[in-house]
């Protein structure tokens, strides 16, 4: 069970990057198989359908497609621009729906995920307006999204300078939701084996 953590932002002091590189932190110490997924280091296009037409899909696509198929959760953390999700996310989302091969089953890369949704921002809202448009978009797609979704408000307040979350509270609650992730994955698979 491999558990991707991923950043909707490329932002250089992304607190949604800290938050997912903190939160991985914490897999990795509680023995979950996790991969870091930094999204800024694959050359993605916006998706247009001429341009797939055309070339097909790009390299990094393939590539983020394959950590996909060889993963069974995701923990989003999403910024919040205007009550959304970025587009880099959307753009993402999209490009990895699309088919590598003529006979590959529609949205196949998502068949089985489960994913945990988390946000934080320097308002006192944490990026929440987001997660319900989030979790539209990947149920959409076939993802089970967990209800337990969190949003960190204050980000500026609540992490320090290393990118550590500080409030207890706070940092109780994210690794409760991850642990339920875990369990949930774990729960899913003996019930698939039985």
């Amino acid at each position: 069970m491999t558990i991707l953590f991923i950043s909707g932002s490329t932002r250089k002091d992304s607190f949604n990057t800290k938050l997912v590189k903190f939160s991985y932190n914490y897999a990795i110490n509680i023995g979950i198989k996790s991969e870091l997924v930094d999204l800024a280091i694959y050359d993605i296009p916006m998706y247009q359908g001429d341009l797939e037409s055309e070339n097909g899909l790009p390299q990094d696509v393939k590539k983020l497609k394959e950590l996909f198929y060889n993963s069974r959760g995701l923990f989003i953390s999403t910024p919040e621009y205007n009550g959304f999700f970025p587009p880099l996310l959307k753009n993402t989302i999209d490009w990895l729906s699309r088919s590598e091969v003529e006979d590959e089953e529609p949205l196949k890369v998502f068949k089985g995920k489960v994913a945990m949704i988390v946000a934080t921002s320097p308002g006192k809202l944490g990026g929440i307006r987001a997660l319900q448009h989030l979790r539209v978009l990947l149920n959409n797609v076939g993802i089970n999204v967990l209800p337990n979704e969190m949003g960190i408000p204050l980000a500026m307040k609540n992490f320090d300078k290393d990118g550590n979350l500080v409030d207890e509270n706070l940092k109780n609650i994210l690794f409760n939701h991850i642990s339920s992730l875990k369990n949930f994955i774990n729960k899913d698979r003996n019930n698939k084996n039985c």
